[in-house]
């Protein structure tokens, strides 16, 4: 299944209007720069500057002459923020307002100021809930008992599993993004991720108890690995953060592993 509806798709009621468009590989050039979006992070503009790199290849395609493009790109070096895995979703609506833009030949550019501004907030809270609070602290977990049971080849497939759905959601982000256009404020709802953070919670606990089980076995001190199998559960059930439970649970195993 692609991931970007043909153009005959998405907005069926809407005439069509010729003039510039964005395309597939500009969206992809927009996917390869958004690994990028933090490495001109600074206390002024946080993500704008980056922000304005990953709209570069979208500004060449619409815009044919340096002032257009010039233009096109300043009103994207303004301040804006979000969680970086989630910043392709305002990537990818910015690109498809600013081709609604030239070719609708809107008076102002004060619809994709405002988006901006309106999906910052969204973007960031839900990113850090879903990877920074929940998934990052699962994957280290799952590393762990990978760890304890195939050591050192277990570092490159942590790399892979955390990694993995974070390529995978940039790009979903940009082109379902881009695809909804205006219409992406809908996606920004913490009751759409709810199902998500019920999984990846439920998971943690699962494989606390796992590495609980593989750490009696490595360390030879099951009395204490129990113990940290206990504290993750009730540090999970008093909505601690995900980060809290692992690296109690870890201390308690290193302890174990210094006893035995």
């Amino acid at each position: 299944m692609s991931l970007i509806p043909r153009r005959s798709e998405g907005h069926p009621s809407r005439p069509q209007v010729r003039g510039p468009h964005v395309r597939r590989s500009d969206l992809w050039r927009a996917w390869l720069r958004s690994f990028f979006v933090q490495s001109s992070w600074n206390y002024e503009r946080m993500l704008g500057l980056g922000f304005a790199m990953c709209i570069v290849p979208i500004a060449r395609r619409l815009c044919p002459d340096a002032e257009c493009r010039a233009t096109l790109l300043k009103r994207h070096l303004e301040f804006f923020n979000a969680h970086p895995f989630f910043s392709g979703w305002a990537i990818g609506a910015v690109a498809r307002l600013e081709e609604q833009a030239l070719q609708e030949r809107w008076p102002d550019d004060r619809p994709i100021r405002v988006l901006k501004k309106r999906l910052a907030g969204p973007l960031g809270s839900i990113g850090d809930r879903l990877f920074w609070k929940l998934w990052r602290p699962l994957a280290s977990l799952v590393g762990v008992g990978l760890a304890l049971v195939l050591g050192p080849v277990a570092v490159a497939l942590f790399l892979v599993l955390y990694n993995g759905p974070v390529v995978y959601y940039r790009a979903r982000a940009i082109f379902r993004g881009y695809r909804l256009g205006f219409d992406v404020v809908r996606e920004m709802s913490l009751r759409r991720y709810a199902k998500q953070e019920r999984w990846l919670a439920g998971l943690g606990l699962g494989f606390t108890g796992l590495v609980a089980v593989l750490g009696a076995d490595y360390f030879g001190n099951g009395i204490l690995v129990g113990l940290a199998a206990v504290l993750a559960f009730v540090l999970f059930r008093k909505q601690f953060s995900a980060a809290s439970v692992v690296a109690s649970g870890l201390l308690l195993a290193l302890l174990a592993g210094a006893l035995s």
